[in-house]
């Protein structure tokens, strides 16, 4: 282990956490990693202000010269600190919405046929599931169901593009039965997608307790 002179943590003696330093009777910097950074951070700051251009043109020689390397120690940081990255993430859609849907916009229109094709994958994958299942919601059974919640939306309560949804997808071994279907609106079906309800539900702005013990009830008749 090695104690790092300025914050005193102790690391591994290692070139993971300390710089290499050939003054250094171990080879490595007295400073962590960490430390070193931040003392540089105003240096560097300074002369990118100064030096944009060459900056910039610097480090896109740096990226394509080793970005296979690059990526996967991104990827590797990603996998380490996946719930931190999630939250970072999500704050960062939250503080920046019309740029995201901007972007989403964006990307829609220029991947068209993209979009297209996966959608017909699904669509096939989503049949083809159908097909080996025992469906045993009949007519009268899904009219009885559309009665039970008024002809609207079970999640919402909406009236229009009323589709069905299984509470536990299909593609997460939920059966097309009576006790797994709910009619819901088109909107509510597309946000809720392949999640089952209740770890959708409770994070949606439409959440109502009454609609939410009236699934439950639903589920129980």
């Amino acid at each position: 282990m090695k104690t790092c002179k300025r914050c005193n943590n102790s690391y591994p003696a290692t070139k993971e956490h300390f710089h290499s330093c050939k003054a250094q009777k171990d080879g490595l910097h007295p400073y962590c990693k960490k430390c070193r950074a931040e003392i540089g951070k105003p240096w560097r700051k300074k002369y990118y202000d100064g030096n944009k251009d060459e900056a910039k043109e610097a480090n896109k020689i740096y990226y394509e010269e080793n970005k296979a390397h690059i990526n996967e120690k991104a990827k590797l940081n990603y996998y380490n600190n996946i719930d931190k990255a999630k939250l970072r993430m999500k704050a960062w859609r939250t503080e920046n919405k019309d740029k995201v849907m901007a972007n989403a916009k964006k990307w829609r229109v220029e991947n068209k046929d993209k979009i297209r094709e996966i959608w017909k994958r699904a669509t096939r994958k989503r049949l083809n599931i159908l097909k080996n299942i025992n469906s045993e919601l009949t007519q009268e059974q899904w009219e009885e169901t559309l009665s039970y919640f008024s002809g609207k939306c079970a999640y919402c309560g909406n009236n229009s593009q009323i589709e069905k949804d299984h509470l536990i997808p299909i593609t997460k071994g939920g059966q097309h039965v009576k006790s797994n279907v709910v009619p819901a609106c088109k909107s509510c079906n597309s946000s809720k997608h392949n999640l089952e309800f209740d770890a959708w539900y409770f994070t949606q702005p439409v959440f109502s307790n009454t609609r939410f013990h009236k699934i439950i009830l639903f589920l129980f008749k």
